[in-house]
């Protein structure tokens, strides 16, 4: 099943919870934005105040640094909580819709698939295909607005050391690309495959950072950068990798939750063995209470002309059976 296929499949069932997504994304711009004025606030505050030994220099930008500490924890905390609340919403729309195509479905269904397939897909691949509409969304948006404004700063602080450190961040892309192709060859050895990944992308990021402290060095020697800001722009890269690392296992994401969402539908593609005929008008049958009877009920089996019979033997087990098939009608 494809992603495109797969998202355009589920995205009608965020439909009211769009506007909260938009302003959930509202508030990751705001909060990167806090994050990043924070960052170069420190290094305003390292060359004026703590180089400098002034007393006098460090009072604004610190009161500075603390309203935006404590605005951007204001934001932080509406936009988790709300991603939160949309998130379960989307899950509760999902496994209500999955629960009632369930309940109509055959005996048969369920005699072919193990209870524990079934439940894997109405909880693990519910949870996957509310990652791939909602979660995944959020995430994807928070680490590329964090990624684009740590970047942005970083190239307003020094453009030659960020253009020197980011041609270092194809590793990241190389590094995802590979394990997630190893992953898919050898799915049961994810969980060392991840461990590995995750270790050597620290090993990267040590690196990119060790570079920038090596150029920043220099460029502090020849007078043409400042020792806050070298400190602002390591604390920059920092902030930046994680973002980086993120939008780079995206594609490994992508296709996990593309595989739950296949499985969910085909619970919810599933046709029921015994269906209406058209154009027949479905009455309401009141609330059931354990008692079935039958009355004036036909059936024909499929590919079966009308006033055709079907040889059939009586035992009451077949009998059972047929019935049983008409219930979840």
């Amino acid at each position: 099943l494809p992603a495109r296929t797969a998202f355009r499949r589920f995205w009608p069932m965020t439909k009211g919870l769009r506007r909260w997504l938009v302003l959930v994304w509202l508030c990751t711009v705001l909060g990167a934005l806090a994050e990043t004025s924070a960052i170069l606030l420190f290094g305003d505050l390292t060359d004026n105040a703590l180089q400098n030994g002034s007393l006098d220099a460090f009072w604004t930008p610190a009161a500075q640094w603390l309203a935006i500490a404590v605005v951007g924890a204001a934001i932080g905390y509406a936009g988790g909580s709300l991603a939160v609340w949309v998130s379960e919403r989307f899950v509760m729309r999902l496994r209500e819709h999955v629960f009632d195509r369930v309940q109509k479905l055959p005996p048969h269904f369920f005699q072919r698939h193990r209870q524990g397939d079934l439940l894997s897909r109405l909880t693990g691949d519910v949870e996957a295909v509310e990652q791939m509409a909602v979660s995944g969304l959020i995430g994807t948006a928070s680490a590329l607005f964090s990624a684009v404004f740590y970047a942005a700063a970083a190239f307003w602080l020094r453009w030659d050391l960020a253009a020197a450190t980011f041609a270092l961040a194809p590793l990241f892309w190389l590094a995802a690309r590979r394990f997630s192709a190893t992953w898919f060859r050898a799915s049961v050895r994810s969980a060392r495959l991840n461990q590995a990944y995750g270790q050597l992308v620290q090993v990267i990021e040590t690196v990119c950072v060790l570079a920038a402290i090596d150029i920043g060095v220099w460029e502090i020697s020849e007078g043409q950068m400042t020792l806050g800001q070298l400190l602002a722009f390591a604390a920059l890269l920092g902030y930046l990798y994680p973002p980086i690392r993120s939008l780079a296992q995206l594609g490994l994401l992508v296709a996990v939750v593309t595989a739950g969402a296949e499985r969910l539908v085909e619970v919810l593609d599933a046709r029921p063995a015994v269906t209406d005929p058209a154009g027949r008008a479905h009455r309401e049958t009141g609330r059931p209470d354990g008692t079935v009877e039958v009355r004036d009920v036909s059936f024909r089996y499929p590919g079966t002309g009308r006033g055709r019979t079907a040889p059939r033997r009586t035992h009451p087990k077949n009998n059972a059976s047929t019935l049983a098939c008409f219930c979840p009608r």
